[in-house]
């Protein structure tokens, strides 16, 4: 997210996002940061932490040569944060484009889900370009194609049996950003050695309620139209999530979002890049 972004909607969908969304993710955190095939020693901050599930996993495997720092743009989920991982563990609010850190403050920046739209991506790269030292590693992801989702295409299925309209374009998220954005972006600001792929959120629930219960507190790819229906029409389209989701369960498949990894290298000498905000 961008400083400039509302965050109370955020705040008050925190505790639902930690039960319901973080212990899938945080798998893909861990993922990324394999990726940057880190030395034994230096600073990382994570971006976009969450309650910080990711930070008590990987902060073991990093070693005693390894400081971490948190950041996430909700007050909620940084008191989240502070709370799991304890004073051992810097957490402050802030954001991609705006991080609480002096110039060539960082050996390596992980973001997963961020940015999310490319509207910040200038920005977001700029912003890493001056946190990280020179020869430092980013490595984010950001939300895949829509039309890749299965959970989507859940809702966009149960749509269509209830003979319900398409979401309108107000009440829809812009399209995530593509790998040209993120390079461009990336290249402009002096990051050299990119590598980027597609890979699976996958959401393994114990069972089609529980898909029906996470659409629910979640509204999935398409939360400000969820939000927006009536709680009738809310109730019958996670009836039909639920069913859904069971027919996709005997067949062997389990729900996922596609999103996008790709990982950089500040170069070594002076990156191009300028504070924001």
């Amino acid at each position: 997210m961008n400083a400039g972004h509302d965050m109370s909607a955020w705040d008050a969908f925190a505790k639902d996002y930690v039960t319901w969304v973080e212990p899938h993710t945080s798998r893909n955190v861990l993922q990324l940061l394999d990726q940057l095939h880190l030395g034994v020693a230096g600073s990382l901050m994570e971006v976009g932490c969450a309650s910080g599930l990711a930070a008590a996993l990987y902060t073991t495997q990093l070693g005693e040569g390894w400081s971490v720092a948190l950041v996430d743009g909700s007050a909620a989920m940084v008191r989240l944060a502070r709370g799991r991982l304890g004073p051992a563990v810097q957490v402050q609010q802030g954001f991609l484009t705006n991080l609480p850190c002096v110039n060539s403050g960082m050996d390596a920046i992980l973001a997963h889900l961020v940015p999310m739209f490319p509207a910040d991506v200038d920005a977001a790269a700029s912003e890493c370009a001056r946190v990280l030292r020179p020869g430092g590693r980013l490595g984010l992801t950001v939300p895949g194609r829509l039309e890749r989702s299965s959970l989507a295409a859940m809702i966009g299925a149960a749509q269509e049996r209830l003979g319900m309209s398409p979401p309108s374009a107000s009440t829809t998220s812009p399209p995530p950003p593509t790998p040209e954005i993120l390079i461009r972006a990336l290249s402009r600001v002096g990051f050299s050695e990119l590598a980027w792929w597609w890979d699976r959120l996958v959401f393994r629930l114990p069972s089609p309620e529980d898909y029906g219960a996470m659409i629910q507190h979640s509204g999935g790819a398409r939360r400000a139209w969820f939000d927006g229906l009536s709680t009738d029409l809310r109730t019958r389209v996670v009836e039909e999530v639920v069913k859904l989701a069971a027919e996709q369960l005997r067949a062997g498949q389990v729900p996922a979002d596609e999103i996008l990894g790709i990982t950089a290298t500040r170069e070594l000498a002076q990156a191009k890049s300028v504070r924001v905000g």
